[in-house]
């Protein structure tokens, strides 16, 4: 079965994570944990209709794009921080 047309968007939103990131190796993890999350239950659908394909689309995305946003904010909170006690 075809990678679905739908579910490109959401995985080019879940690219754009380490594109934008700060650090380096962890928010490639997560983005490519999402992708792979969207693309594996998109397939295993037995009747995928788009309905449910949106669903997991956007349940996966939301949830990779706020880890992405959460480890971003983490690292410069770390930051200020080792800054202020140097």
């Amino acid at each position: 079965m075809k990678l679905p047309v739908i579910t490109i968007p959401f995985i080019l939103i879940l690219i754009l994570i380490p594109i934008l990131s700060i650090e380096g190796i962890t928010p490639w993890l997560i983005s490519i944990f999402f992708i792979y999350r969207i693309i594996k239950n998109s397939k295993k659908l037995d009747i995928p209709t788009k309905q449910s394909i949106l669903k997991i689309s956007i349940i996966n995305t939301i949830l990779g794009v706020s880890m992405g946003l959460i480890f971003n904010l983490t690292c410069i909170y770390g930051t200020k921080l080792f800054y202020m006690f140097q």
